[in-house]
């Protein structure tokens, strides 16, 4: 929030370029999954509906309730539902634990350079606080949980988001000012390059999946640093399994630099 004013979220504006989830419709499917076993379930789907993977709700429920048997299934499906809801919460303090750890041993290491970098600490007086308005005057450093926003839109419309980890690096031989970044996942399951369904246009190019949404998401910060003067250098992001930080796959990216900026354009031109 600035001021009096909600402000968008990356994660939001990119979540608005594929089918938005639909926990009840989800909750219901992973239900009778849970119950049939997957190879069941896509069996039964595949020669009601063939290749339509969304049939209808209203034509899909009433069949694999009957098939499955209506009581089971409401109570496998409440069990997802609060599974998702604990995972919010469990995703939120797993941050919250993973920067304090960085506080605590002061320095974080860039994978990406294997350089050492002093952690920078904000006295925040609120959640979700800013380092300023001049963010290109920020030390070189390791930055957690770090706010960064659209310096070329006015402050009470501006797009933002949070980075989880930021690495900051000058070369003074160019005074160019490089930014690596990274976020953590804890999805129940490792994100997968599925490809299903595409993105809506003009992103259609894309298929609609979680590991295309991350890297939107850690390109779309990336753009965002650049209005501020800062160059974009590398990004990834980590998959905790079970929010255990032994179990964890590194994701490293290629930029989807044109298509965040479409993004980016297009919410300047709504907003």
């Amino acid at each position: 929030m600035y001021k009096d004013s909600v402000l968008n979220s990356v994660t939001t504006e990119v979540g608005k370029y594929s089918e938005t989830f639909n926990s009840m419709y989800q909750s219901r499917t992973s239900a009778y999954k849970e119950i049939l076993g997957e190879k069941e379930y896509l069996r039964y789907r595949k020669e009601i509906f063939g290749f339509n993977y969304r049939p209808d709700e209203s034509i899909l429920f009433p069949l694999f309730d009957e098939i499955c048997g209506l009581e089971e299934v409401e109570d496998v499906q409440n069990k997802f539902l609060e599974k998702w809801r604990m995972s919010g919460v469990n995703g939120t303090i797993f941050h919250k634990d993973r920067e304090n750890e960085s506080y605590k041993r002061g320095y974080e290491i860039n994978p990406f350079t294997g350089k050492s970098f002093d952690v920078r600490v904000l006295d925040k007086q609120f959640d979700n606080e800013s380092w300023g308005l001049n963010l290109f005057s920020i030390p070189d450093g390791y930055y957690s949980e770090f706010i960064v926003f659209d310096n070329l839109s006015p402050l009470e419309k501006t797009l933002c988001g949070t980075i989880d980890r930021m690495w900051v690096e000058t070369d003074y031989s160019t005074g160019i000012r490089y930014t690596d970044t990274s976020d953590y996942k804890t999805n129940s399951d490792p994100p997968k390059n599925s490809k299903y369904n595409k993105m809506y246009p003009p992103l259609n190019h894309l298929w609609a999946n979680k590991i295309n949404d991350y890297n939107l998401q850690a390109s779309l910060y990336q753009n965002l640093l650049s209005t501020h003067g800062f160059t974009p250098r590398r990004s990834s992001f980590e998959h905790f399994t079970d929010y255990d930080v032994t179990q964890v796959i590194e994701y490293p990216l290629t930029l989807l630099k044109d298509e965040a900026q479409i993004i980016l354009d297009n919410y300047r031109k709504k907003s």
